[in-house]
């Protein structure tokens, strides 16, 4: 390797963020054009290329390569910086009641 993060250009930090809408129970990490995704319940990887493929349709990573292995070492470093256990499940599932769920199912979203 060059020397330094190859998925970060010099002075840009890397943002965390965590999705729990509707039980997606994911995580992960934005640096750069890099978007890396873990799904929490499923420990599904996913890695896209923002700049060049913008709707996220193209899932790069590949669990029999190590070329994501800088990038997943960034993404569980900058969680354990933020207290954030890497292999935590969420303890308590969203509750609703029939109607909103029905409405929800008729939306599309269940």
């Amino acid at each position: 390797m060059l020397g330094g993060n190859v998925f970060q250009k010099r002075g840009e930090e890397p943002i965390l963020f965590c999705t729990h809408f509707i039980n997606q129970n994911q995580r992960g990490m934005r640096m750069g054009q890099w978007k890396l995704i873990e799904n929490v319940a499923t420990g599904e990887i996913k890695v896209f290329d923002t700049k060049n493929d913008s709707n996220e349709r193209n899932n790069l990573f590949d669990n029999a390569s190590n070329r994501w292995e800088q990038l997943f070492k960034s993404y569980k470093n900058l969680l354990s910086k933020h207290s954030v256990k890497p292999d935590e499940k969420l303890e308590k599932k969203l509750e609703m009641d029939v109607e909103t769920r029905e409405q929800l199912k008729a939306l599309g979203y269940l």
